[in-house]
């Protein structure tokens, strides 16, 4: 047999059996030949990140095309017709490890460094490379062996797929340091690419080969809070695929306020004997902003004890997570997937096709919401407070006879979030709206011009089909100091309603009606009497408004 030198990446590995079923089974590295040469693999060596280190045996080769498989266990080589046993093979870490190959001349000829982003992280089941030409230390050119046996060792992967996909930009982030840090599908190939930002290009600061799924470029003169886009032509990957013209959007800091919590699915249906996909509990967040936002390292968490200490929730990844403007994000808990699309959160509500990009899971099987009622509080990576809600069940419409399964939604996004007003019960069939506006939206409307209060609609229909159920009262106050007082009366002046005893006016604002009396009974059709008192007691001033607001139904 006629041998060729070897160059890095002739042979590259191409599966991966790192947590062994059992003690006693077996761990592997298969190695493909993706040339049409043969190599003398006599005296290579495999190693971990310890540099633990086993010598392959004189004799080894490797014909084109073919596989080779590495493995601490005798057994399972004698059941391979390419299966080598290394007295010396070094232990493959569960949590992640370093696996390199290097010829007998002790040049590297691939390597990488395996997570649990790259699959196989379940007892006896391998990881596979999707295609052997897509570059090793890539992830997503990664994942689980789907196979009955949980293993392709020696034959074809079973998830093997060439890739025709050109790379995206998956996401990019505005530093602290003023550069913007681009994130890609897979490992890309810039040495073709033009990178600009804000409509000027952009000098390449940090890209690395070995890491070559994002890269840092100079962010000069771009100016935060407002939509950034970055564009990139001839983004190339690894294997060739080309796109012509890729973009995103450009996401910046997360603060307080500019994230909110929209939505809060706390008593999921769940029933193991119905056969029916089964709800799980979920946050829904929604960003006021006009411009994208990172989500990178934020967490949940319950409201300080006494020592100022909580109880946090951290994802799996939040890494390269961000909200579109104006958009929704997910945060989840389920410990029987990490794919999304696969979770019964997706098959419940539809969303198998909702990108991983917007979702971010907790790895356990609750929130561990309460379902008469909680504090959740989203924070970033040092501890600051973006939003909290300190919800109760009895925020949700009164009318409904049971809210198992239903949502709590807030009616106006941009609204207070620990508001009760602004909350109600989901009107959805399903229970609840992730990723969507949520079924009970309404506008607020706009403040009047100068001292005075409007209505938002008028009439207005509270009759739990989601479409104006709700009354906004708009209002403008010459000072800010005021306190307000806010009641509605029947025709009769029998008062149904207090809306307001006390509450701090500010300059403007809006109150929500949900159209009941306060004791959560419907009122009948008709006209109603809004009296909005504005009172500063120290000051001797006062101001007072009155105006009808007319309940209809639908015929």
């Amino acid at each position: 047999m006629e041998f060729s030198v070897s160059q890095p990446s002739d042979i590259v590995i191409n599966e991966i059996l790192y947590q062994k079923e059992n003690e006693n089974s077996p761990e592997f590295v298969e190695l493909f030949n993706r040339t049409d040469n043969n190599f003398d693999l006599s005296n290579w060596t495999i190693s971990d990140a310890a540099d633990n280190s086993a010598t392959l045996p004189e004799g080894t080769s490797l014909e084109a095309g073919s596989y080779v498989v590495l493995t601490d266990r005798q057994s399972f080589a004698n059941s391979l017709s390419n299966g080598i046993f290394l007295s010396g093979f070094p232990s493959l870490n569960d949590s992640g490890d370093g696996i390199i190959i290097k010829n007998e001349s002790g040049v590297t000829i691939d390597s990488l460094f395996y997570t649990e982003r790259f699959g196989g992280n379940q007892d006896g089941i391998s990881t596979e490379k999707k295609d052997p030409d897509g570059a090793s230390n890539d992830p997503n050119n990664w994942n689980s062996n789907t196979s009955e046996s949980g293993n392709s060792a020696g034959v074809e992967n079973s998830i093997f797929q060439l890739d025709t996909i050109s790379p995206e930009v998956i996401f990019a982030k505005l530093q602290e340091n003023g550069n913007v840090t681009i994130a890609f599908s897979e490992f890309v190939d810039l040495s073709g690419s033009t990178i600009s930002a804000g409509g000027q290009q952009r000098s390449v600061l940090n890209f690395s080969p070995t890491e070559a799924n994002k890269v840092t470029v100079d962010g000069s003169g771009l100016t935060t809070n407002e939509h950034i886009e970055v564009s990139i032509t001839n983004l190339a990957d690894v294997v060739g695929n080309v796109n012509s013209s890729a973009s995103g959007q450009v996401s910046q800091k997360i603060t307080p306020g500019s994230v909110v919590i929209n939505e809060i699915l706390y008593d999921p249906l769940s029933d193991d004997d119905d056969n029916l996909p089964d709800q799980t509990e979920y946050i829904e967040l929604y960003n006021t902003q006009n411009y994208a936002i990172s989500l990178e390292d934020i967490f949940l968490n319950d409201a300080p004890n006494e020592d100022n200490e909580v109880n946090r929730l951290d994802p799996v990844s939040s890494q390269f997570k961000w909200i579109q403007p104006n958009g929704y994000f997910l945060i989840y808990a389920e410990d029987q997937t990490f794919d999304f699309s696969e979770s019964q959160l997706a098959e419940y509500f539809g969303l198998e096709s909702q990108s991983d990009q917007f979702t971010m899971q907790v790895d356990r099987s609750s929130l561990s919401l309460s379902a008469s009622g909680d504090a959740i509080f989203i924070s970033d990576s040092s501890g600051t407070t973006i939003d909290s809600v300190f919800y109760d069940e009895s925020w949700q419409n009164p009318n409904r006879v049971s809210v198992d399964g239903v949502a709590l939604e807030k009616i106006n996004p941009a609204g207070p979030s620990n508001d009760d007003s602004n909350w109600s019960s989901s009107t959805e069939v399903s229970g609840g709206t992730p990723t969507q506006q949520n079924s009970i939206f309404q506008e607020p409307g706009s403040a009047p011009d100068n001292s005075g209060i409007s209505f938002t609609p008028n009439p207005f229909s509270p009759d739990d089909d989601g479409f104006e159920d709700f009354l906004s009262i708009n209002y403008t106050l010459d000072k800010a100091d005021y306190l307000l007082r806010v009641r509605i009366y029947d025709r009769y002046g029998r008062e149904v309603s207090e809306l307001a005893n006390g509450k701090p006016g500010g300059f403007s604002g809006s109150l929500i009606w949900d159209g009941l009396t306060d004791n959560g009974n419907k009122n009948r059709v008709g006209i109603y009497i809004v009296l909005f008192e504005a009172y500063n007691s120290a000051a001797g001033r006062d101001r007072t408004f009155k105006e009808t607001v007319v309940i209809a139904r639908k015929f």
